[in-house]
């Protein structure tokens, strides 16, 4: 079986950043002349957008948020007229509306993205992706301003506990417990106990200039300074630090630097728009940022605090930042791209993973406090487990919590099929609580043979890379909440009509519809769930009888087949597709 194998490839610095989508929750916000007006905030860093629920496209000036004209080159510009809900609108209002021309503003963005998002050749990463298997050290830096200072009681003590805590979180005065868990602590359920990494903190340390500086954005450009923040923070505790700790390969680059700063993200609507957006990064060896004598390579960025300053905790304080942002990003620096659709396609329904991954909305589950776990795609991906194939026979098949299987076609593995049982077992508390448990089934159509953080997964209309087979025939997008037709709370219920048997009791898939292909000789039959014993049961091909002897797959026993470096990093199980070099399987050495 090819594996495929993650890189990080060298791209033009303009783009050099990977961001976090926005956050789907439509937010309230009251304008300067009284009334409250309802918006949702769409895209990314590198394209985003805020309209109204009936996608009216508006701009923030200071505190209020203007109906947004498109100039000739598809640039948004404020209007002089406030925006208000559908309902309230004059007829100016309406007619500036009506007339905005977003054909222009989505096809210029497009075009930017297309030019900016080229995937690059095929090579090896550079600087090389953050290690994915043992227990490598990060850098982190907290870092706060002079007009937005930490928030938090003890910011030292609540992010080690954040970044570190093995068991249950406590509570420091800042709804730090609402973490179902910590960083850490997610990766090594997702890994099986392969990948823990270890934060080694840092501050905090006040820096230079403010964070509307760093911040700003400009030309539809998001937080223009944020590379300046990077290396400002960097000077500031490079004394303290020894490199060498943080260079798990010896080839003279930290791994990763991550930044914590103060406040809350301009990725969740309604917050300040000099506020930064959480990304990852890499700095380029021109830039010749360094610790002593070791570079800065890759880095990554995300804030203090969750929601916004309207959504304070229980006890009146600000309230932690969910750890969903951070994994999302510190993600990307393994070499994971993002799941949903980087650019605006003509139909955002089936055309991603939305809140069943973390790089689409995942990232957001229990707002970010338990965020959805890995993908079996993406477990295999990082090298942590491996997708096994049910055998194309009739078969009686039984899942256990957590379990999953794949069903392969003629186009190998172009293009495939993966069977998934999700139960509330550990980090899945969150998106059984909001979403449902039952069978998820995706459908993988990957046409890399590596993976790429920048590869456009799910950009082609109508043909996503990495998506569903949902139960009710419908993944509906976040992009289609208009608060009419669809209201934010439909489309987070609508995750639950995703799994079998599931609301609806689907219990058979007889046709699987695919990019490549249309799947009919392999039918699924008699999907059931049994709810206490948290498995799923169906029959493969046949219909068999009762009597049948059930097919359970431990999917934790590990294979020799996996190929690693010299200095141990996980690179595929496919000879053919490496550079020369030396490697190890199975506990020897080979030459290619």
């Amino acid at each position: 079986m090819r594996k495929i194998l993650l890189t990080l490839c060298l791209i033009a610095v303009a783009i050099l950043a990977k961001a976090a989508k926005a956050n789907p929750r439509p937010f309230v916000v009251t304008q300067p002349d009284g009334t409250q007006v309802t918006l949702i905030m769409r895209g990314d860093e590198h394209f985003s957008w805020i309209s109204t629920l009936d996608g009216t496209i508006v701009t923030q000036v200071n505190k209020g948020y203007y109906v947004a004209k498109i100039d000739e080159n598809g640039n948004i510009i404020a209007s002089e007229i406030l925006a208000h809900d559908v309902e309230k609108r004059s007829v100016a209002e309406q007619k500036l509306a009506k007339a905005q021309a977003k054909d222009l503003f989505f096809g210029v963005a497009e075009s930017r993205l297309h030019k900016a998002r080229r995937t690059p050749p095929i090579g090896k990463a550079t600087p090389p992706y953050f290690p994915h298997l043992n227990s490598p050290k990060v850098l982190v830096i907290l870092v706060d301003f002079d007009d937005v200072p930490f928030k938090l009681d003890n910011v030292r003590k609540s992010y080690d506990q954040y970044l570190n805590k093995e068991g249950e979180m406590e509570d420091f005065g800042n709804s730090d417990n609402k973490n179902y868990g910590s960083v850490r602590s997610y990766f090594k359920f997702v890994s099986g106990g392969k990948f823990t990494p270890e934060f080694k903190l840092y501050g905090p340390v006040r820096m230079p200039k403010d964070q509307s500086y760093y911040g700003a954005d400009e030309n539809g450009r998001k937080d223009v300074h944020y590379r300046e923040m990077v290396k400002d923070a960097v000077n500031l505790v490079a004394a303290e630090v020894n490199p060498k700790e943080f260079d798990s390969n010896s080839d003279g680059k930290i791994d990763l630097v991550y930044i914590i700063y103060s406040g809350y993200a301009q990725s969740w609507g309604g917050n300040d728009s000099k506020t930064l957006w959480p990304k990852s990064f890499y700095m380029t060896s021109s830039d010749n940022l360094k610790i002593g004598d070791y570079l800065v390579g890759r880095l990554g960025i995300s804030n203090e605090l969750g929601g916004t300053p309207a959504k304070m905790g229980a006890n009146g304080k600000p309230k932690i930042n969910g750890i969903g942002l951070f994994c999302h990003e510190f993600s990307h620096t393994m070499g994971l791209p993002d799941i949903y659709p980087t650019k605006p396609v003509d139909n955002p329904d089936d055309q991603g993973m939305e809140c069943w991954d973390i790089m689409d909305g995942g990232e957001y589950t229990a707002n970010g406090y338990c965020p959805t776990p890995y993908t079996p795609w993406e477990r295999e991906a990082m090298g942590w487990t491996r997708m096994e194939p049910l055998k194309d026979i009739p078969q009686k098949v039984t899942l256990k919590a957590d379990e999953f299987r794949k069903i392969t076609t003629p186009e190998g593995e172009k293009e495939y099929v993966v069977v998934h049982n999700i139960q509330n077992v550990d980090w899945y508390a969150g998106v059984v609580k909001y979403f449902g448990h039952g069978m998820l089934v995706y459908r993988i159509n990957y046409n890399y043979n590596f993976i790429n953080m920048y590869d456009p997964v799910n950009n082609t209309s109508g043909r996503p890379g990495v998506t569903i087979i949902p139960a009710d025939g419908k993944l509906l997008s976040q992009s289609s909440v208009d608060g009419k037709k669809v209201k934010f709370k439909d489309w987070l219920e609508s995750h639950r009509n995703d799994v079998y048997p599931g609301p609806l009791k689907v219990t058979e898939i007889t046709t699987m519809k695919l990019n490549l292909q249309t799947i009919t000789n392999k039918p699924i039959y008699n999907i059931t769930e049994d709810v206490a014993a948290k498995t799923i049961m169906f029959d493969f091909i046949e219909k068999q009888n009762a009597d049948s002897i059930s097919a359970i797959t431990n999917l934790q026993t590990p294979t020799d087949d996996k190929i690693f470096t010299i200095d141990g990093r996980f690179v595929g199980i496919d000879k053919t597709m490496l550079p020369k070099g030396v490697y190890i399987q199975g506990g020897k050495k080979f030459v290619k």
